[in-house]
């Protein structure tokens, strides 16, 4: 499976985002080829918890690239999937990964990058709600 090319994309992210964001989508891509075959039988190979859990960084990463390249549309789709994952992952790792998104667009400076992170806490909060995680959704809330 070549979801370990999330390293490869992880240490190009600062010097050149475009590509760093098209091999992230590659990691998820191979990770969601996987999952299907395994419903289809084709594969009984197993993926390591660690494994798993790459996949939604790699979403995470996403997000974050998309956001600072000014494409909020696509980042906000991309960043629905992440919730998807609260049940597959480690409640540590759901976690980590909720705050990345949420520190990237923090940074997001500029006024016209504002309301982008204004719908980032919005989907943040509502997607928590929808989850039950309340001690999350506490934690996002105060930010």
């Amino acid at each position: 499976v070549r979801i370990q090319c999330y390293y490869t994309a992880d240490d190009m992210r600062k010097s050149n985002a475009k590509e760093a964001l098209k091999i992230f989508k590659e990691c998820v891509a191979a990770y969601d080829d996987y999952v299907q075959k395994r419903k289809t039988g084709e594969t009984d190979e197993t993926l390591e918890d660690d494994e798993i859990a790459l996949a939604p960084k790699a979403l995470v990463a996403q997000v974050a690239i998309l956001l600072g390249l000014g494409e909020e549309k696509e980042a906000l789709e991309i960043y629905d999937r992440v919730f998807t994952f609260a049940s597959v992952i480690s409640e540590y790792d759901f976690r980590s990964n909720i705050i990345s998104v949420l520190n990237a667009a923090k940074e997001l400076g500029s006024k016209t990058k504002i309301g982008a992170a204004i719908k980032v806490f919005e989907k943040t909060l509502e997607s928590l709600e929808k989850l039950n995680n309340s001690s999350l959704w506490d934690e996002t809330s105060f930010r």
